[in-house]
């Protein structure tokens, strides 16, 4: 497999950190919302251990692991030999499976609600997929037209 040059470090470093990042807001915003107190995850998390800091420390690793997986995953992205639906599926199925497994170890949802969640998982991920494809459709036009304009003005020149 060949990756881009891209810091494997950087990108592990930058995952940890935003995932605990957007853990600990997400954490921040339900704690407002359901009660006086902060809460780092759902009740049913923090009923699990006897020192609510322990809860906390808990929740701080999954947070950087959640991060940590989707960070890493986008490295699949960077295989240049595989073409853009063998890096999706890859992709999808990496964070699908990872990301149930971190998400039952939080207990953010029942293992029974899996019926309800694998329809929301697929749809976020479309969505995010969409918005991230068109994104870089545009970026990759924008290179596009300044290198023709650099080749027609060098076209332009040699005359």
């Amino acid at each position: 497999m060949k990756f881009k040059n891209r810091s494997k470090g950087l990108t592990l470093g930058l995952g940890i950190t935003s995932g605990i990042t957007i853990g600990l807001v997400i954490s921040l915003l339900f704690s407002y919302h359901y009660g006086t107190s902060y809460q780092p995850s759902t009740p049913s998390f923090t009923a699990q251990f006897a020192n609510p800091l322990t809860a906390i420390t808990l929740s701080i690793v999954l947070w950087g692991l959640i991060g940590a997986l989707f960070s890493l995953a986008s490295l699949v992205f960077q295989i240049e030999t595989w073409s853009l639906t063998r890096q999706t599926t890859v992709h999808f199925f990496i964070t699908y499976i990872c990301f149930t497994i971190l998400a039952t170890l939080c207990r953010w949802f029942p293992v029974s609600w899996l019926i309800f969640y694998i329809p929301i998982f697929i749809s976020i991920y479309v969505i995010i997929w969409g918005i991230r494809y068109l994104g870089f459709k545009h970026y990759v036009k924008q290179i596009n037209q300044k290198l023709s304009k650099k080749n027609n003005e060098r076209d332009k020149s040699q005359f």
